[in-house]
C-alpha cells in the first residue's frame, strides 16, 4: 500500500480516537484500512491496483476494521473466510518456522561474490573486444559480456524484493546500479511491473512477465486468434528458432524506447544518469555491434529463465485464494 497512515490502533482505550479519525477520513474522502496494527491509507492505491475493481473490493471487505492476511492479498467474501482460515493459519505458521531458521536474512558474503563474478565477467568480456580486431573473437567477448549482463539481472531482481541487505532504501539504491549503470535500464520501471506479476503470477492480460507479443507467445493460450498478426506471424509460428531474434527485438524495445521513455516521463535523474555511464562506457570501448550482440545474449539467457518459469504452468483467469495461487505459480 502506497501510504502509510502512522497511526498505532493498540487497544480497546483508543476506540474514540479512532472513530474521529474514521469521521475525519470520511469528510476528506480518505479510504483507510486497519491492518496489523496500523491504518494504511489506500485511497490512491485503489485505482492502482493491478486488478482495479478487485483493489475496490478489497478496501470494502476491509474498510477501518481489521484484515485478515488472505485479504490484504485477494478480495473474498465470508464463505471463502471459512474456507481459507485453516490454510492461512498452517501458512503462517510455515512463514514463521522459516524466520526461525534464518531463511529471509541477507547472506551479504555471497551477494558480495555475485557482485565481484558478474563484475570480472563484464571487464573480462569487454577486454577481449578491445584488445582484438578479429571478428570471432569480438564475437566471444561479446557473448561474455552479455553472460555477466544476465547473470546481474537476477541480482537486480533480488534487490527489486529488497533481499539483498533487507534494506528497501538500501536496496532501491544498488538496483539502480546493478540494474542502470551495468545494464542500462529502468530500475523503477521494472519494480512496477514486477509487483503486477507477482500481485497476479500467470493471470492472462495481467502479468507483465509474459507480454511478449507480437515478437514471442510465453503460453499457448495468448494465441487464441489465428487472424490478429500480433498473436499469429511468422515470428510466434517459429519462435523455437527464433528466439535469439525475438528477444533481440523484445529487448530493444525495452532498452531504447520503454525505458528511456518511463525514465524522462517520470523525471528520474538518479536513473537517467545510470543509463547514459552505461551507454557512453559500454559504447565508446566495445563499440556498438559488440553491445547489441551482448545484449541479444543477455536477454536469450534471461528469456531462457521466463520460459522455464512460465510456459508449462497454467494461465489463470479468475482470482484464486493468495495461498493457491502461490503453490501453483511457484516457480515465477
Amino acid at each position: 500500500y502506497s501510504c502509510h497512515h502512522g497511526t498505532k490502533h493498540r487497544d480497546a482505550s483508543q476506540d474514540h480516537e479512532n472513530l474521529i479519525q474514521e469521521e475525519n477520513a470520511m469528510k476528506i474522502g480518505k479510504k483507510e484500512v486497519l491492518y496489523d496494527g496500523y491504518f494504511y491509507d489506500v485511497t490512491n492505491f485503489i485505482d492502482k491496483h493491478p486488478i482495479q475493481e478487485e483493489g475496490r473490493c478489497h478496501y470494502e471487505l476491509t474498510s477501518r476494521r481489521p484484515a485478515m492476511e488472505h485479504e490484504m492479498n485477494f478480495g473474498s467474501d465470508g464463505k471463502s473466510r471459512d474456507r481459507y482460515k485453516n490454510m492461512t493459519k498452517d501458512f503462517r505458521q510455515l512463514l514463521k518456522e522459516a524466520e526461525e531458521e534464518g531463511l529471509f536474512k541477507p547472506v551479504y558474503f555471497r551477494n558480495a561474490m555475485v557482485v565481484i563474478e558478474v563484475t570480472l565477467t563484464m571487464l573480462v568480456g569487454g577486454y577481449i573486444v578491445m584488445q582484438n580486431d578479429a571478428f570471432l573473437w569480438k564475437v566471444l567477448g561479446a557473448i561474455i559480456t552479455g553472460l555477466g549482463m544476465g547473470r546481474m539481472g537476477l541480482l537486480q531482481h533480488e534487490c527489486g524484493h529488497n533481499s539483498v541487505t533487507g534494506n528497501p532504501k538500501r536496496d532501491k539504491f544498488l538496483q539502480n546500479i546493478f540494474y542502470g549503470f551495468y545494464m542500462g535500464m529502468s530500475s523503477q520501471w521494472w519494480v512496477r511491473r514486477h509487483n503486477r506479476h507477482h500481485a497476479m503470477p500467470q493471470r492472462f492480460q495481467r502479468d507483465f512477465d509474459m507480454e511478449h507479443l507480437p515478437v514471442t507467445a510465453v503460453h499457448e493460450d495468448f494465441v487464441y486468434d489465428p487472424e490478429n498478426i500480433a498473436q499469429n506471424n511468422v515470428l510466434t509460428r517459429n519462435q523455437g528458432f527464433l528466439l535469439p531474434l525475438n528477444g533481440t527485438l523484445f529487448i530493444c524495445a525495452i532498452n531504447f524506447y520503454y525505458h528511456p521513455h518511463y525514465i524522462f516521463k517520470r523525471r528520474l535523474w538518479n536513473e537517467m544518469i545510470a543509463l547514459l555511464l552505461h551507454f557512453g562506457i559500454a559504447f565508446s570501448t566495445i563499440g556498438v555491434w559488440p553491445y547489441m550482440l551482448a545484449k541479444s545474449f543477455m536477454s536469450l539467457y534471461l528469456s531462457s529463465s521466463f520460459a522455464l518459469n512460465h510456459t508449462h504452468l497454467p494461465i489463470t483467469y479468475d482470482p484464486k485464494h493468495w495461498l493457491n495461487l502461490g503453490f501453483s505459480t511457484l516457480l515465477t
